[in-house]
């Protein structure tokens, strides 16, 4: 039910944001989360799978929080590094929200029973329907009051699956999105139980000190590098240059140690690779379809998600649990090298429209 609602959601509130307007689809998308939740905790007191099954298709579909969250933000910002500083601080806000909400909710799970997380969602999503009302202004380029009454709108476009500019810098993005999803999704945990014999208390653990520092990198260093100048490009092969280090040092020594040494520059990895894609992406796309294109990057990540766990099991499988992080570290180097060429061929196509 989760997974078909991101998917519905994916592929119609973003770009539905770029008509209807964010605050609006922000509303439908928390009064979304608010029902779901409520469904969750009616299928805990009647004991209905059910209903708990049906819970999921709301709240799935209410995850484009995040995404026309990235469009606003793109909304209030020039396409330049400014853009991607503030990218990275709300990517510094997301991870502080994975870090403290698993935190309250076994908290509240603790004290008042297994049904209290489920009503503090409810109640954060009811608390923010208002303050989202009443605190954030419309900022879709289409609906802003000063915006260009003869700009194009975003219906007359074609579809930005069309757009060969936007095809490149997806798949260059796919590859370092690839390395992550099963590196955290699937590799690290397992080989870490599996063949280090470490028990899931000190998984969590790595988890846990790993959101902190992403958190920590993501606020400071993706931060500073942007206001310095450092292209959304530089910033992307830094972030695969760490993964293939983390990756090639758990590949080498295969111990606790290297996993806990990797740690660092893999959390570095993920602050950037969290952060940094949604602002590439969007300065590649007219501002007017800021929501279109956040929801493009959103469903092909879902889409990986659902690929990246198989392959890197099956990868597992077929040549044991340490290799797989030998070729994580060689799809991060070729995310590398695909970005550099990327940034090479679009300074070249600068300097020949100078020349003219």
């Amino acid at each position: 039910g989760y997974g078909l609602g991101q998917w519905v959601g994916a592929l119609t509130l973003p770009r539905l944001s770029d008509t209807w307007g964010r605050r609006k689809t922000l509303l439908l998308c928390l009064s979304c989360s608010a029902v779901g939740y409520s469904l969750a905790a009616a299928s805990l007191v009647a004991v209905s799978p059910a209903l708990l099954l049906a819970s999921r298709f709301p709240v799935g579909f209410a995850k484009q929080t995040v995404t026309v969250s990235r469009a606003v933000m793109a909304d209030c910002t020039e396409a330049n590094e400014d853009r991607s500083r503030w990218m990275s601080f709300l990517g510094t806000a997301l991870a502080v929200g994975c870090t403290i909400g698993p935190i309250l909710g076994s908290q509240a799970a603790e004290t008042m029973g297994d049904i209290a997380p489920v009503y503090l969602a409810t109640a954060i999503f009811l608390v923010l329907l208002p303050l989202v009302a009443i605190v954030l202004p419309e900022t879709s380029p289409t609906l802003r009051v000063d915006s260009d009454k003869d700009k194009v709108a975003p219906s007359q476009h074609p579809s930005l699956w069309q757009d060969t500019k936007v095809l490149q810098v997806l798949l260059v993005l796919a590859l370092p999105e690839l390395g992550l999803v099963s590196h955290q999704g699937v590799t690290l945990n397992t080989f870490s139980v599996q063949h280090l014999g470490k028990g899931k208390p000190w998984v969590a653990t790595l988890n846990s000190a790993s959101a902190v520092m992403q958190a920590i990198f993501s606020a400071s260093l993706c931060t500073t590098l942007a206001s310095r100048g450092w292209s959304d490009a530089a910033l992307l092969q830094l972030g695969s240059a760490s993964f293939a280090l983390a990756s090639l040092a758990i590949w080498c020594w295969q111990s606790p140690t290297a996993v806990i040494c990797s740690a660092p520059p893999a959390a570095l990895a993920n602050a950037v690779l969290r952060s940094i894609p949604p602002a590439f992406l969007s300065k590649q796309v007219p501002e007017q379809r800021q929501g279109a294109a956040m929801g493009l990057l959103d469903l092909c990540s879902s889409g990986l998600r659902v690929l990246a766990p198989v392959l890197a099991g099956a990868f597992m499988d077929a040549f044991g649990g340490g290799t797989v992080f030998l070729g994580q570290a060689l799809l991060f180097i070729a995310a590398g090298l695909g970005l550099l060429v990327s940034s090479r061929h679009a300074t070249g196509i600068k300097v020949e429209a100078r020349k003219m």
